[in-house]
């Protein structure tokens, strides 16, 4: 069976107070109760996918709005798996929309996505801000499953991921990534796990001036990570041999990272330390 599921999200501001205003969902996508663990100026959430993974085939959209002032965090409950497709014909698709207007946040902090062997699979990611807004998003990839000893050693991950203020352009990347890019030195250099943690905000050459930029980039070196500053967006990368690795390093440059981006303490969200 193919799954064509589309989830609409969208968060409002009302004294003090970020709160949903809109939730939609077609097929197997939906949202958990909310909470807030850091007071209610900041809403968590947590994104479900009920079928588990994702095939051949699938279509998955997902939209989210943080309207003028509102502050959401999403995460999701688990690693994403993303399963063999039949053929080259039959891609799976996400289509990932984040939007936040005047004075607006949001995180995107899910768990890691799995790509198995012989997986088709197709990824976009767009980011429409506000001059005022401000955005952190987090992503680990992982080809085949190292811990069980399998190989990508067949498919394709084709990743898009684009950054605009208002029709200005920020940020742009795009991959390729197939058995032989992903061992090629200029690929993923034989590494099967990699991510990334993209900052943007106003401002933020400023902010991040409060720290010692030169001792932060060793610190960084010593966990496999790098650091790459683009005007206001922050790029942090890792490259590494298992998920769970880049998972904990890059939280922890999402905690380091989050009192300098949007001014507020790190609190993790509660799903994980399950």
């Amino acid at each position: 069976m193919v799954w064509n599921a589309h989830l609409q999200l969208a968060y409002g501001f009302d004294q003090g107070r970020t709160l949903p205003t809109l939730r939609r969902h077609e097929g197997p996508l939906r949202v958990q109760k909310g909470f807030t663990p850091e007071g209610e100026a900041v809403w968590h959430q947590i994104v479900v996918h009920p079928p588990g993974g994702i095939a051949g085939g699938d279509h998955l959209h997902i939209e989210v709005k943080a309207n003028a002032q509102a502050h959401a965090l999403l995460t999701s409950p688990g690693a994403a798996k993303w399963y063999r497709s039949s053929g080259s014909d039959r891609p799976a698709r996400q289509y990932l929309h984040l939007v936040a207007e005047d004075q607006a946040t949001i995180e995107w902090l899910p768990m890691e996505t799995l790509f198995f062997s012989a997986t088709q699979a197709k990824l976009e990611t767009r980011i429409d801000l506000h001059p005022s807004a401000r955005v952190m998003a987090l992503d680990v990839c992982c080809l085949g499953r190292p811990s069980a000893g399998e190989r990508f050693d067949h498919g394709q991950v084709s990743l898009l991921t684009r950054i605009f203020r208002g029709d200005e352009l920020m940020f742009q990347e795009s991959a390729q990534i197939d058995p032989l890019r992903s061992q090629a030195s200029a690929g993923l250099a034989g590494h099967a796990a990699w991510g990334s943690l993209i900052c943007a905000a106003p401002h933020l050459e400023q902010s991040l001036a409060q720290v010692d930029y030169r001792a932060w980039q060793a610190e960084l070196k010593s966990r496999g990570l790098a650091a790459t500053l683009l005007g206001n967006v922050l790029v942090v990368r890792w490259l590494g041999p298992r998920a769970d690795q880049g998972m904990s390093h890059l939280r922890e440059a999402w905690a380091f990272l989050r009192p300098l981006v949007l001014g507020r303490a790190a609190v993790r969200p509660r799903i994980w330390a399950t």
